[in-house]
């Protein structure tokens, strides 16, 4: 069968709509979520990894695989300016002896309509903490952006794509 005028043969998959994802910071301190729903987040980046470690048998062609310990890293961006909380924000976050609190949710829920399916996947990242900062501007609409790295002691899949 013939594809589109550059020969190429496409088949067209599932589609959702990016409106319906959610991003969610929490604390158990009392209205911590509510207070950090405003942060301008333009990105965000969550990359985990477990060690492992090949030791092969010596004389023969056996190996075997050790898997070692996690870890895990979130890096944000964010937009400095509208957001009351960005303070908050710091101060919830940079506290290490708050770690065991501090979680990160990402989710997309979007529901069925048309010929969208119902979606429900997404990560939560628990055990958060900041490690540094970054500031930038550009001299064009002077849009000050924090970059934000995180440490992560685990990240779970939600939703439909949980093992």
């Amino acid at each position: 069968m013939p594809g589109d005028i550059f020969n190429r043969n496409v088949d067209i998959g599932k589609s959702f709509k990016a409106d319906e994802a959610t991003l969610t910071f929490s604390n158990s301190g009392a209205g911590v979520a509510d207070a950090l729903s405003d942060l301008l987040v333009q990105n965000l980046t969550a990359n985990y990894t477990q060690q492992i470690t090949r030791l092969w048998d010596l004389g023969t062609d056996r190996v075997s695989m050790i898997a070692g310990r996690t870890s895990g890293t979130i890096q944000l961006s964010k937009v400095i300016g509208p957001s009351q909380n960005s303070d908050s924000f710091l101060q919830t976050y940079s506290d290490v002896c708050k770690v065991n609190e501090n979680t990160i949710t990402f989710k997309l829920s979007a529901t069925a309509s048309g010929n969208c399916p119902q979606t429900n996947d997404g990560f939560e990242a628990t055990g958060c903490v900041i490690e540094g900062l970054t500031y930038s501007a550009n001299s064009q609409n002077v849009v000050v952006t924090q970059q934000v790295n995180m440490q992560i002691i685990s990240l779970k899949p939600i939703g439909g794509n949980a093992a």
